[in-house]
């Protein structure tokens, strides 16, 4: 489930100039470099963005602010694709700054990419050891347990984010999939409802059809892939729904016409 990572927005660098004007004003040159990172960065230039953080920290190797450049630094290699130099950026400015639970969620991110997810958990582990007040890592490590196939652990850590965030969605969603895939679908059911409050998608439609399906709320179940064609006509994902809703209701030909319609708009393009 490694969607759940592209939940987050991406933490592709700090708010440099913002950062930098909490501190002392540093020399113009420096300050011009973090501006073309900046710049470069807002553009995609992840390879440039990088040589303007690194000529800064140059051009002032003693400023206070350069392990946040390292940080940031690691993070425009990491989306530049290079994940073991930017692991190795981001266990630099870990050995510099133990306490920046920030540097260890990024290299959570970076070391999870690299498939190595225990390790991504153990640095997830230590900043929330480190700052039990830290949403994103909660939501982090839940994401890489239920990934894992650990549900009872991501349970508890995607309610540790959720009482930390009550309005996040991607935890709540989360814990939807958990309580359907523990047989808890009054729980998820609930879930679906909150996450549908003003906001109708297809794909939460269709998982609180499965759901209502599941508790035998057939008519309720109907409504909701009705609502979900009218938004979306041509998701394969509400023709399965309706085509297992079709076999409960004893309806072979209609349950047999949609999985034909799901798997037609699954085939790839010629």
């Amino acid at each position: 489930m490694k969607i759940f990572w592209k939940h987050i927005t991406p933490r592709l660098v700090a708010p440099l100039a913002v950062i930098l004007s909490l501190f002392a004003a540093p020399a113009a040159d420096y300050i011009t470099c973090v501006e073309e990172a900046e710049r470069a960065i807002a553009q995609g230039n992840y390879e440039l963005a990088g040589e303007w953080l690194k000529e800064a920290m140059t051009t002032e190797p003693s400023n206070a602010n350069n392990i946040l450049l390292l940080s940031n630094l690691g993070m425009v290699q990491f989306y530049a694709g290079n994940d073991s130099l930017a692991l190795g950026t981001l266990s630099q400015a870990r050995a510099m700054a133990p306490g920046s639970v920030t540097i260890l969620s990024n290299r959570a991110r970076v070391l999870d990419h690299m498939g190595r997810r225990d390790d991504a958990i153990a640095d997830l582990t230590l900043a929330i050891a480190t700052d039990s007040l830290y949403a994103p890592a909660y939501y982090e490590r839940g994401a890489l347990r239920l990934d894992a196939g650990d549900l009872p652990a991501a349970e508890a850590d995607m309610l540790a984010h959720r009482a930390l965030r009550p309005k996040a969605r991607q935890s709540l969603l989360a814990l939807a999939l958990i309580y359907s895939a523990t047989g808890r679908h009054r729980e998820a059911l609930n879930a679906y409802n909150e996450l549908l409050e003003g906001h109708p998608d297809p794909d939460l439609l269709a998982a609180r059809a499965n759901c209502r399906m599941d508790l035998g709320d057939l008519p309720e179940a109907a409504e909701d892939i009705q609502e979900g064609l009218a938004l979306a006509p041509d998701d394969p994902g509400l023709y399965l729904s309706r085509a297992r809703l079709n076999r409960l209701r004893y309806r072979p030909a209609d349950a047999d016409a949609d999985e034909r319609r799901a798997a037609s708009l699954l085939a790839p393009a010629p």
